[in-house]
């Protein structure tokens, strides 16, 4: 009975064990708070981790580290890829929607978190094709990063926008150079989370999307082509429409930046 009940509880410190990697070795290296967090690979015994925009692999014992990509041969998926995008999806879920400048159209399809900057040419060709994200039913939620960073006059600036009650009018305005209104407040602190947010994401160029499964893509992305990338990816998250800075835009008329509307097509 004995031999029994100690084999028995080998096999229950076998399977406790199995549940999470030994990190006594490892947290010397990193963040004991963030491995905390390390969940099962799909390779037996091999544990995921991100520390920041990296992801790492570490062994059931905590004796070996690595870091790359995982690929799955047989379903061609960048297996470490999906976890980063996993992990942006925590971070935006976690944010505050009030600290977002929000861009609804009225029956939103899609939803958008974009990384933006005063100063970016592209991101200000974003904004010039707002009135078609929205008439695509995209909705954008802006977050700030400001490239040249945080104590930069353009982070000044990014702060001045975000405290004001239109901060959509306000970022229209900055971004095309224009003389911005009084703020309320001092919302530096904003831009400052918001840059460091981006930083954890991999974050490294404006305009940044987001996409609602978390996969990032880099760069401006035309209306009409995002709407197509944007219907191959299944909803991942709700964003809280509730809560958040938003501007309803039934069907508003251009602003002085936006592209004539198309001729209507001939039957």
């Amino acid at each position: 009975m004995r031999t029994l009940l100690s084999l028995l509880a080998a096999v229950w410190t076998t399977v406790v064990h199995a549940a999470s990697p030994n990190m006594e070795l490892a947290k010397s290296v990193f963040d004991p708070r963030i491995m905390s967090n390390a969940v099962e690979s799909p390779i037996p015994g091999l544990y995921q981790f991100a520390q920041g925009s990296e992801v790492f692999y570490i062994s059931a014992d905590g004796r070996y580290v690595m870091q790359g990509e995982m690929i799955d041969l047989q379903t061609q998926i960048n297996v470490t890829e999906s976890f980063r995008a996993s992990e942006r999806v925590k971070t935006l879920a976690a944010l505050e929607p009030k600290t977002m400048i929000s861009v609804l159209p009225n029956a939103p399809a899609h939803h958008i978190t974009v990384f933006t900057d005063v100063d970016c040419p592209y991101c200000r060709l974003m904004q010039q094709n707002i009135l078609e994200y929205t008439q695509r039913g995209i909705a954008i939620h802006y977050l700030a990063y400001p490239r040249s960073g945080p104590n930069s006059s353009a982070a000044l600036r990014m702060a001045q926008v975000w405290c004001t009650p239109d901060r959509l009018s306000a970022l229209l305005l900055a971004q095309t150079d224009q003389p911005l209104p009084n703020s309320r407040g001092d919302c530096s602190k904003i831009i400052r989370e918001q840059y460091a947010i981006a930083q954890k994401l991999g974050i490294s160029s404006t305009p940044s999307i987001i996409l609602e499964d978390g996969t990032l893509i880099p760069g401006f992305v035309a209306p009409a082509n995002l709407e197509t990338i944007l219907n191959k990816h299944p909803e991942q998250i709700e964003i809280e429409k509730s809560d958040s800075e938003e501007t309803t835009l039934p069907e508003p008329p251009p602003h002085p930046l936006s592209p004539p509307p198309p001729p209507p097509a001939v039957q």
